[in-house]
């Protein structure tokens, strides 16, 4: 398990050089798509968990358990949470009847040179932090499925490496700590493109090491999935009971559905 960790650092980021990013390498976001993003990486979370309830997931983790240096080889990664950071443009948007102008701001804003007086593209962050709950309807997992989730290909493939690596000859073990508030978490830079058709597609993108040696992702715009470890004891929760129309149940406070 000593290797745990290494892997989860280089599974996904690429390091591209060691400048920092250039302004003109980032790429907001319509505002108009801003949301279709977001239902995007809650589509590709949900093939992870999908994924994770199949024969292919957590099944066969029990069927394939057996003794290690470290553990027994039950071994999961549950996501908690998930953070996106996104950089978005108000720039040709045309939302709820009003139509935005490009505005002129200051030098070194995102789209325009660095170092220019004057650009047209304007940018805003949007940051958001999301509980990951089940919802009121299961879905099951499609073969193939993760070849148009790159997401949830990443954290497959982090599960993996760590089941792989449990076997490792050490004198000392790993264990994921339970509750963490700091760590355990799967920082990834996203590329987002649009489709003729008006459909969005959220692939993974390279990094870049800053002057200050922080990884940034090179679009603007990232998502980092916070995840526990699986408790193999407790039975699968129950789901939701479905919201009906003014039902003010907590769990029916939810958004970000997608279309």
């Amino acid at each position: 398990m000593r290797k745990l960790f290494a892997i989860a650092a280089m599974i996904v980021f690429v390091v591209q050089g060691c400048a920092s990013t250039s302004f003109k390498d980032l790429k907001p976001i319509s505002q108009t798509d801003i949301y279709k993003v977001i239902a995007e990486v809650k589509r590709q979370l949900g093939v992870y968990t999908a994924y994770q309830r199949s024969p292919l997931g957590y099944p066969s983790v029990i069927a394939n358990s057996r003794t290690k240096v470290c553990g027994n080889g039950l071994l999961g990664f549950d996501i908690v949470s998930v953070k996106m950071e996104l950089l978005s443009t108000s720039e040709g948007t045309v939302s709820a009847g009003v139509a935005v102008s490009p505005v002129p701001v200051g030098g070194g804003a995102v789209g325009g040179s660095v170092g220019a007086s004057q650009v047209t593209t304007d940018s805003q962050v949007l940051l958001i932090q999301e509980e990951v709950s089940l919802s009121s309807k299961a879905l099951d997992y499609q073969p193939g499925a993760l070849e148009n989730a790159p997401i949830a290909k990443a954290m497959v493939n982090l599960w993996s490496a760590a089941l792989q690596s449990g076997g490792d000859a050490s004198d000392i073990c790993l264990k994921l700590k339970q509750g963490s508030t700091d760590a355990n978490t799967f920082k990834m830079s996203i590329n987002v493109v649009k489709g003729i058709n008006g459909k969005v597609s959220v692939g993974l993108a390279p990094v870049t090491l800053t002057g200050g040696g922080e990884f940034k992702g090179t679009t603007g715009n990232t998502i980092t999935v916070k995840f526990e470890p699986h408790d193999f004891r407790q039975p699968p929760p129950p789901r939701p009971r479905p919201c009906l129309p003014r039902d003010t149940r907590p769990e029916c406070q939810k958004h970000f559905i997608p279309a």
